[in-house]
């Protein structure tokens, strides 16, 4: 009885290791894809802002958040977007979502 006490805790335990690898695998991912979608919203924001508009120190440190923490730089950029009265770009994994 103790053995297979102890397989099922040994197989539960080695379940467990391998499901939280992969959750931080995904998490991985997921930080990539909106490193890549911070960076198109701050290069297509930099390209629409009219020449004559200087940018403020906030707006040049928002562009470069997109390294260091891209979910909220998203956040403001979209705000920004919106703010402008501009269309934001198509988010390429709400587009891969959407054709699945």
């Amino acid at each position: 009885m103790k053995v297979i006490c102890l397989s099922v805790i040994s197989a539960l335990s080695l379940g467990l290791a391998f499901q939280a690898s992969a959750e931080q695998g995904g998490a991985a991912l997921t930080l990539a894809a909106d490193r890549k979608y911070c960076g198109t919203l701050a290069r297509t924001y930099q390209s629409l802002v009219p020449v004559t508009q200087l940018m403020v120190g906030t707006e040049a440190l928002l562009l470069s958040g997109c390294d260091t923490n891209p979910r909220a730089t998203i956040v403001g950029l979209k705000k920004k977007f919106a703010d402008q009265h501009m269309d934001l770009p198509q988010d390429p994994a709400s587009a891969s979502k959407a054709g699945q």
